[in-house]
């Protein structure tokens, strides 16, 4: 029978601790105003254990997280520790499922980084990430299982910093998609099936976003062959200095490439994201 986390191993699991950067402290207000504002399912399924997400310490959260593991065949997945709600041992503390790490942000806990890379995902992603209103860092990449576009609700997060969906099955345009937050600085998207025009608009905007920072915005659309266009307008290139793209087998043309630029940027390895 799966044993469940004690207490420690609870807190432990909420890697954000107690510590909250400034750019974090949010009032209680705007807390409760984002979970009223998210979009998210509110059926509450029948569980092993009893107990559904309206015991958990946020429904919405938790709700928007069973819906992600209903529509990606959560039954199948590879390690689907914490998820399954039909396992008598269920804990509605979503801090403790797999890939889940949390952080305390006045007292309440949020997603702040979701990883289940390589886990077997299948099927389409649900438009429900709009109720993960802090979440910083998702990594979904090498389920080739999943398919579809890219749910617009990423847009409305507006700390994610890096969204990694490489070696994917995920296909549509990118252009006019809403699921780019200016905030990201790190994009993984490269060998899946996105087609169409390059983003050069988002693109410039991530870039604007961290120019005070000094941030570089690092972006893989390798592998994509359907892609074409330009990375950044003409007006735009005096943003090159704080852009590493990768378009290898795409028809994307990237003006910020020179001989040595690969080499003057900071690339963020895998196991960072």
């Amino acid at each position: 029978p799966k044993k469940e986390k004690s207490t420690t191993d609870k807190l432990a699991s909420r890697k954000g601790g107690s510590e909250n950067k400034e750019t974090d402290i949010v009032t209680e207000d705007e807390i409760d105003s984002e979970q009223d504002q998210a979009e998210t399912p509110v059926e509450e399924i029948s569980t092993g254990s009893g107990l559904t997400c309206a015991s958990s310490p946020d429904p919405v959260q938790c709700n928007a997280l069973q819906e992600i593991y209903r529509a990606t065949n959560g039954d199948g997945w590879n390690n689907k520790d914490g998820w399954d709600m039909s396992d008598p041992s269920w804990n509605p503390d979503f801090c403790t499922w797999e890939g889940i790490e949390c952080e305390n942000i006045n007292g309440k806990f949020f997603v702040s980084r979701l990883a289940l890379a390589k886990n077997g995902l299948k099927g389409s992603l649900p438009d429900v990430f709009g109720g993960l209103r802090r979440l910083k860092h998702l990594k979904l990449s090498a389920n080739k299982g999943l398919a579809g576009e890219l749910p617009p609700s990423l847009g409305l997060i507006e700390p994610l910093q890096s969204l990694n969906v490489e070696k994917c099955g995920l296909s549509g345009e990118l252009l006019n998609s809403a699921a780019f937050s200016s905030s990201l600085s790190l994009v993984r998207l490269s060998d899946n099936s996105f087609s169409g025009p390059v983003p050069s608009d988002a693109i410039a905007a991530m870039v604007r976003q961290h120019l005070e920072k000094g941030t570089t915005v690092q972006i893989d659309f390798s592998g994509n062959i359907g892609m074409f266009g330009s990375v950044l307008a003409e007006e735009d290139k005096e943003l090159c200095g704080l852009l590493y793209v990768s378009v290898g087998e795409t028809k994307i043309e990237n003006p910020c490439e020179t001989a040595d630029s690969e080499g003057s940027a900071e690339v963020v390895k895998d196991d960072q994201t």
